[in-house]
């Protein structure tokens, strides 16, 4: 399976046209995965309605050229995700840009909220799972995630951006089921086995480094990665982020399901030359550990989402949170921790950026251990 890794500046249309048709050149070009009448979803991270700028979602000069790209081989583009949250699909697609480059383009942009049930055979955790049901009527799906850290699995790429063909608020239903990022990143690689994207190009132009996956800063890497497989793609963007495969929980669980035993051929832009380092959210790096120590440590060193000064009480986060462990009192958010699961969904979430991560002295002392190990 290739990985491509190609230089992109920024996202001035024509350069990003010219590095997403270098990345897949390196992979066989578009011709290779697309033929003259596919349905083709065009599946970019829509975690939320933000302006482009502000780095959440996957650039909107990404979408349009691989409409372009896609319609050139004649195929039929549509673009769709199913963001977090309350928001309606349509009206956060618009406030990240995707509306307009399927308006431009000529590409429909679709709602992926009606369910339907599948079997999984090849699962370990999400057996019967339930996706999207407009995904049954696609030929094949590309997916375009955005490189970013993430507050439960550290990294959020291509694997993780495969969740958003859950419908809806399904999605915080899976968050409570899943509870521990282990057994989380295990769901999300069941996804990934029954969905297998044929084409993974992701935006790594400008990523999001520390509290992310929406509250974090930009942070240049300009890059497009391009790749056959969607694990792949993840296991060099998270090297050229500059995080070991030990932190990821995906690529733990990956590893131990056998999953990383093929090999990732990577073509393009060398490893060495091309490394920015991304500061990582709070995180316990229980990875590292053995299941019997695991299961001991974990509720005493998993951190918790903390209510920041600047809450003004909104409501957002308790409407998501999967374990209806908030309340708002006196235009404030209070969190049961007896409750809390530490999905972090109402952090990554949260319009006002006024959840942060509360770790006890037990868990900085913990990860400071980890750190430690990891330099070695």
């Amino acid at each position: 399976m290739k990985v491509s890794i190609v230089k992109c500046p920024d996202y001035e249309q024509k350069n990003i046209d010219e590095s997403i048709k270098k990345a897949v050149n390196h992979l066989g070009g578009f011709e290779k995965f697309i033929k003259k009448g596919d349905k083709v979803l065009i599946k970019p991270n829509l975690l939320a309605g933000k302006a482009p700028e502000k780095a959440v979602t996957t650039h909107p000069s990404l979408v349009s050229a691989v409409i372009k790209f896609v319609k050139k081989q004649g195929g039929k583009p549509y673009v769709g995700d199913s963001p977090g949250g309350a928001t309606p699909s349509r009206e956060a697609a618009k406030k990240a840009g995707f509306i307009e480059a399927c308006k431009n383009q000529g590409a429909e942009f679709i709602d992926l909220s009606k369910p339907m049930v599948v079997k999984n055979p090849n699962a370990e955790k999400y057996k019967n799972m339930v996706l999207a049901e407009r995904l049954s009527e696609m030929d094949l799906v590309i997916n375009m995630p955005k490189l970013k850290t993430h507050a439960l699995t550290v990294m959020t790429g291509a694997v993780k951006n495969l969740f958003g063909l859950i419908p809806g608020k399904r999605k915080a239903q899976l968050h409570l089921k899943y509870s521990s990022n282990l057994d989380f990143s295990d769901m999300l690689l069941d996804i990934y086995l029954y969905v297998k994207p044929e084409l993974t190009i992701m935006d790594a132009v400008v990523g999001m480094q520390g509290a992310g996956p929406s509250n974090g800063s930009p942070i240049q890497t300009s890059l497009i990665i391009a790749g056959e497989d969607a694990l792949g793609v993840d296991y060099y963007a998270s090297m050229a982020a500059g995080i070991e495969h030990t932190r990821i929980p995906t690529m733990v669980r990956a590893k131990k399901r056998g999953m990383l035993e093929k090999k990732f051929l990577l073509k393009g832009e060398k490893i060495k030359n091309i490394r920015v380092k991304y500061e990582l959210p709070h995180q316990v790096g229980l990875e590292v550990l053995p299941d019997f120590i695991k299961k001991f440590f974990y509720d005493k060193i998993i951190p918790y989402p903390k209510i920041k000064p600047n809450c003004v009480g909104c409501s957002v986060c308790a409407k998501n949170c999967p374990a209806e462990t908030i309340t708002i009192r006196n235009k404030k958010a209070m969190i049961d921790y007896s409750n809390c699961i530490s999905c972090f969904c109402c952090q990554e979430l949260c319009p006002y950026a006024a959840i942060d991560v509360k770790e006890s002295a037990f868990s900085k002392l913990f990860n400071f251990g980890v750190k430690i190990f990891h330099r070695r």
